[in-house]
């Protein structure tokens, strides 16, 4: 099913729409019908869902409904044209806010007769209004421009589409083009940008905003945005790119700053230096900006500029990666599942790789063991049967035995080393050909000329070119094996996504009221819970269809069994029990599950621990929390760290360096052999051309590049995806480099180290009384989204005070508003220094002493006034959050700690005192521009800084930190100025993210240092450096099998970060713990009472040294560690405490697949429809 942009809509005019009966299915019914709406003359889009029983159709001129209705039953189909429902969508100007303005206009249109629904949307400047009758467009915008705004027909031909930045005037002949200029940091870069953007003929003017890094050019026609985005590139800003070229599909509308990115599957890489050849041959593809390529998951990212759309370049993309020898297909998007696909097809490939090595090298090596051991056998083997009795059969069997293995096995080497070698690219494909051919080669020729000169045959060696095939297939698939468990988190949270979802049919509307929150009043209480009873009633009637995730749509009302998975994100509607118990571990980590009410928030694959409940979805598909989650961990598992590059500049000057070694230690040895400086009794019985050359060939097969190029990219993988399970979302290798050095911490203070859910606490009236001071701070605060404002406005709501309507209303960044009311004229409500500064106003001696109070006490003042006096004064209060104290004193000590507040300095003080930060390191008073430039101040004096804030009015700081950490991110999970996103809104996963940091860095840095140190070290031994003093040598099959050892070690190393136990932090106020795997249970209502008496009873009989005690401790929290890492199996300690103890229910973790509490038959499991297999259930199954 096609889906029509929200711009699309507000360009098409009337919308219509119909019931159709009859039905099956989207695919086949839902295209059919759709196909005969669009044959209708007038229509311009028709979109027909399965799930919701309705077509839409826009209207390009008259609307001829039973033109359409002919149309959908000339294919079989009922179209109901029973009160046909007319959608007028309209351009509302003036809207300040959702809250007031919004509901001004909504009621406004409610109030038109004949309209049976009506949405504003203040962000679109947008009103959705379904009229019962048709032609109420004039009737409309009159009702809007009663209430003090205007309103415009979206299909009036004299009005501009609505915020599209890249759309025309057609009247004046100009066009409009929205720029992305990534690198914008400051005022000056943004004029340098404006300056490079004049400079073409023809472009008007540019607005150029910093915290978007965007810019808007208004250019005439003639002039292209491609001229414009090469000169803004020649002034020093090369990743400019039109914002208008996304791929379809790409991103998310919460990414919609990002650039084009095409993605590619690249299959036959092997080692760092294939991944780099890929890169430089993208790099070289006109239309390309960067490109990103990762051997450990097979993908290619390329980041593409404003040049040809994505599909002309995607086929240029693909030639030049096999013009490297390697396959390459689209790969559509950023997909965690399709990745864990290719890790499997990558596995699959080596098992049956080494199973047939296994099978055709056992033969041989049993062969020539008997030989040795078994005299019979001895005897038989070595009879002679060609060549006169030259040739025996042990040596012919090991001839054939060895070429079908070097063809079988080593073709695929081969083949692949051959691609290298036409473009260049040296890697240890090569290595193993060249080896393997060699030793193969060298003894084929052995039996030429035993015929040929009548010589012995002795010194074949096929089965140690065998061998080494063996040894390194065996390496290779304990490799792919390793890195598919190590890329196996991003599947796993996907695969968690049901299959199907229960949808209930012809309740959008009541589940849309029920979750519908304006200003939490009575009425609006009472109207959500009548849509309750709707939701109810409509369950109890069974209208229940199972259909497919794909086909779900935001507004789809969802019903969750207990047990089951949450299909999509969404809001809770209706709770059967009244209250849900939701398993939010797939995307918080927390085990625990979260209650859910009527108006919560869910996210898809979270799972239903308690009753049953309905949701409206919000975010489907690609959209949905889980897939970003997804989405982000793989893009991150896909960048490259710093010293990845470098690894990648020594991994593509390895192999020859290896191979100018090798061919050194052959001829210094067969030198010394053959002038008989070497003893004739370290030659043995081989001749000094077979002596040399096996030092020569152990030396190419125990080198090994992969460990190098593995190093990094398995690290990263492993590291992204421990934090992906515990609510972290890293953006990036280099995001982990960075933030492994951080040595200043900054944090804002509103919503990130207080709660962000201010209260009035006080009020003092001046000259009014309370109720109407507080009626005034509203009125003025009620166009604002700031949090003060929504408390005050708060307040008065819960007091059911009249509030003033607003004419105007002007912000004053970092001080307050002022507005005029419609009968109280000009109000203003802010701090001190707007009182003086913007209004003039002494404050009274008694005024001041409060406010001093209310800022000792951590409180916010808001001075009210009008008409020049000074009316009331109001304290707000913003408390602290539980965890912030303990949160920042885990932080280490050499950390500087930082509070950045546009509150004053005594407020801001207080709240330092609070949560334990010095009071020389709180800056009171900061404008949010301001921001950014302490931060770069504080990374000017050499700190590594780290920025904490919301992701929203901090973004410039965000970006301008070296670390940027956004909390709370929710369903937000894209945010463009964050490196890191935390999705939990706790301060703790703060020290855990830079926690987590240290922990890959350091496995970054000792993967490398065993790489390094290994290679180091069993070069010069393959080489034979002991050879003069032990007589010992490196067998080239031993070789062989250390080489394997050396990345397999590796991926290893990078997966025991699996075993990452997070710092444990202390919640102050009977706040949860985060995940402290050595705290002992408390006991709860949850835990079951057996478990609860044998922990009781197994603390009372310790009486064990305390030494002991830890050391018991230590060794049951590692068994359980290590018991979750390999089997994926969790167990609590106390199960362990008391063998007789009920086993305890394990947390939910994203990396475990299966439950270990079986859900009822009729419930949904993670993957499918569990027991659902049938009609859908009767109401008894959902309670």
């Amino acid at each position: 099913m096609t889906t029509t942009t929200a711009e699309e809509e507000e360009e098409l005019g009337a919308v219509t729409k119909l019931r159709i009966g009859g039905m099956m299915c989207q695919q086949s019914c839902g295209s059919t019908v759709q196909a005969a709406l669009a044959g209708v003359a007038g229509v311009k889009v028709a979109e027909v869902s399965y799930p919701r029983g309705e077509a839409m159709i826009w209207w390009s001129g008259e609307a001829m409904v039973s033109a359409a209705i002919e149309a959908v039953e000339a294919v079989g189909f009922e179209a109901s044209s029973r009160n046909p429902s007319t959608v007028v969508c309209l351009r509302v100007e003036g809207m300040m806010c959702q809250k007031s303005c919004g509901a001004t206009v909504e009621a406004a249109l409610s109030g038109v007769p004949g309209v049976t629904r009506a949405q504003v949307s203040y962000p679109r400047k947008r009103a959705e209004v379904t009229c019962a009758v048709e032609g109420l467009g004039p009737q409309l915008v009159e009702a809007v421009e009663v209430v003090g705004f205007e309103a415009f027909l979206a299909e009036d031909p004299d009005l501009e589409a609505p915020p599209r930045l890249s759309s025309s005037s057609a009247s004046e002949g100009l066009r409009r083009s929205e720029l992305v200029v990534r690198g914008i940091r400051s005022p000056s870069d943004a004029r340098a940008v404006e300056a490079a953007a004049a400079s073409v003929p023809g472009v008007e003017r540019c607005d150029v905003a910093v915290t978007a890094e965007r810019c808007v050019v208004t250019h005439r026609r003639t002039v292209s945005s491609a001229d414009v985005v090469a000169a803004i590139r020649a002034a020093g800003f090369p990743s400019c790119f039109d914002a208008d070229a996304q791929p379809p599909g790409g991103g998310s509308s919460s990414s919609s700053s990002s650039s084009v990115v095409a993605y590619l599957w690249v299959e036959g890489m092997s080692c760092a230096a294939c991944s780099a050849k890929v890169e430089k041959a993208l790099a070289r593809v006109p239309g390309v900006a960067s490109a990103s390529v990762s051997s450990t998951t097979h993908k290619a990212k390329v980041a593409l500029t404003s040049g040809p759309p994505r599909e002309a370049v995607m086929p240029e993309l693909v030639r030049a990666v096999e013009g490297l020898g390697f396959k390459a297909r689209d790969a559509g998007g950023a997909s965690g599942q399709t990745a864990f696909d290719a890790s499997e097809r990558e596995v699959a490939g080596w098992r049956s790789t080494f199973l047939w090595a296994l099978f055709l090298t056992g033969p041989l090596v049993v062969v020539k063991w008997a030989t040795m051991l078994l005299s019979a056998a001895a005897e038989f083997w070595h009879q002679g049967l060609a060549c006169q009795g030259r040739l025996s059969r042990v040596a012919l069997f090991q001839f054939a035995m060895g070429s079908v293995i070097q063809a079988a096995i080593g073709g695929r080497f081969a083949r692949a080393a051959a691609r290298g070698l036409r473009t260049g690219n040296y890697g240890m494909d090569l290595l193993v050909a060249l080896a393997t051919c060699i030793v193969w080669l060298y003894s084929t020729l052995s039996l030429v000329e035993c015929c040929a000169f009548h010589s012995a045959h002795d010194h074949s060696m096929f089965e140690t070119s065998a061998m080494l095939l063996f040894f390194v297939s065996l390496g290779k698939f304990l490799e792919a094996n390793a890195k598919q468990r190590a890329s196996g988190a991003i599947a796993a949270l996907l695969r968690m996504q049901p299959k199907m979802a229960f949808v209930l049919m012809a309740a959008e509307d009541a589940a849309r009221r029920a979750t519908l929150r304006k200003d939490d009043t009575r009425e609006d209480d009472d109207d959500a819970l009548e849509a309750e009873a709707e939701l109810r009633e409509a369950l109890a009637s069974s209208e229940v269809s199972l259909v497919s995730r794909d086909e779900l749509a935001p507004g789809a009302v969802l019903v969750v069994q207990p047990g089951a998975a949450v299909p999509a994100d969404g809001v809770v509607a209706c709770a059967l029990s009244g209250v849900a118990f939701v398993d939010e571990a797939a995307v918080t980590g927390e085990s625990v599950p979260a209650e859910k009410r009527r108006g919560d928030v869910v996210f898809g694959a979270t799972i239903n621990r308690g009753a049953a409940f309905v949701v409206r979805a919000t975010q489907t598909g690609e959209a949905s929390t889980i897939a970003q989650i997804a989405r982000l961990v793989e893009e991150a598992q896909l960048s490259k760290a710093p010293v990845q590059e470098f690894a990648d500049a020594v991994a593509s000057k390895f192999t020859p360096a290896i191979l100018g070694l090798a061919a050194l230690t052959f001829g210094v040895w067969y030198a010394l052999a053959a002038t008989g400086t070497v003893p004739e009794g370290w030659i043995d019985d081989l001749n000094p051309f077979l002596f040399a050359l096996l030092f020569g060939v152990s030396v190419v097969v125990v080198a090994c590049p992969c460990a190098l190029g593995l190093a990094t990219p398995t690290a990263v993988m492993c590291g992204t995806g421990v934090g992906a399970s515990l609510g972290i979302l890293v953006k990036g290798g280099d995001v982990l480099e960075k933030a492994h050095a951080v040595d200043a911490v900054v944090f804002d203070k509103t919503g990130t180290l207080t709660t962000g859910e201010p209260v009035v606490t006080d009020e003092i009236a001046v000259c009014t009384s309370k109720d109407e001071a507080l009626a005034l701070a509203a009125s003025a605060e009620s166009a604002s989204e700031h949090p003060l404002a929504r408390a005050v406005v708060r307040a008065a709501r819960a007091r059911s005070l009249a509030l003033d309507a607003i004419l105007d209303a002007t912000s004053v960044p970092g001080r307050g508003v002022r507005a005029v009311l419609k009968t109280r004229g000009d109000v203003a409500v802010g701090n001190v220094e707007m009182m003086r500064s913007n209004l003039g106003l002494e404050l009274p001696d008694e005024i001041s002493a409060d406010v001093d109070r209310l800022r000792a006490e951590a409180k916010t003042a808001l001075l009210i006034a009008s008409k020049g006096r000074v009316l009331a004064l109001l304290g707000v209060a913003d408390a602290p959050r539980p965890e912030a104290a303990a949160a920042i004193a885990a932080l280490p000590k050499k950390t500087q700690v930082w509070m950045l507040t546009g509150d004053h300095r005594e407020t801001a003080l207080a709240v330092a005192r609070q949560v334990g930060i010095p009071p020389d390191r709180v800056e009171a008073g900061v404008l949010p521009e301001d921001k950014s430039t302490f931060v770069r101040r504080l990374g000017d004096r050499g700190r590594v800084v780290a920025m904490v804030g919301d992701g929203v009015n901090d973004s410039p700081a965000l970006a301008a930190a070296d670390v940027g950490l956004a909390i709370g991110g929710g369903t937000q999970v894209a945010i463009e100025a964050a490196d890191v996103v935390l999705i939990k809104s706790d301060l703790r996963d703060v020290v855990v993210a830079l926690d987590l940091s240290r922990a890959v860095y350091r496995r970054i840095k000792t993967n490398f240092v065993w790489a390094t140190v290994y290679n180091l070290v069993l070069v010069p031994l393959a080489a034979g450096a002991l050879f003069p003093l032990s007589q010992t040598r490196l067998h080239p099959a031993t070789a062989a099998l250390c080489m394997a050892f050396s990345s397999v070690s590796v991926v290893c190393s990078s997966l025991a970060l699996k075993l990452y136990a997070p710092p444990r932090i202390p919640a102050r106020n009977n706040a949860e713990p985060l995940r402290d795997l050595d705290a002992p249970l408390l006991d709860s209502p949850q835990r079951p009472a057996a478990v609860s008496a044998a922990a009781a009873a197994a603390r009372a009989c310790r009486r064990c040294p305390t030494w002991l005690a830890a050391l018991r401790a230590r060794c049951r929290v590692r068994c359980r560690q290590w018991l979750y890492a390999v089997a994926g199996v969790h167990l609590y300690a106390k199960c362990l405490d008391d063998p007789q103890a009920t086993p305890c229910s394990p947390p939910q973790s994203p990396t475990t697949a299966a439950s270990f509490d079986k859900p009822r038959a009729s419930a949904l499991d993670r993957t499918g429809t569990g027991g659902a297999n049938g009609p859908p259930p009767a109401v008894a199954n959902f309670v």
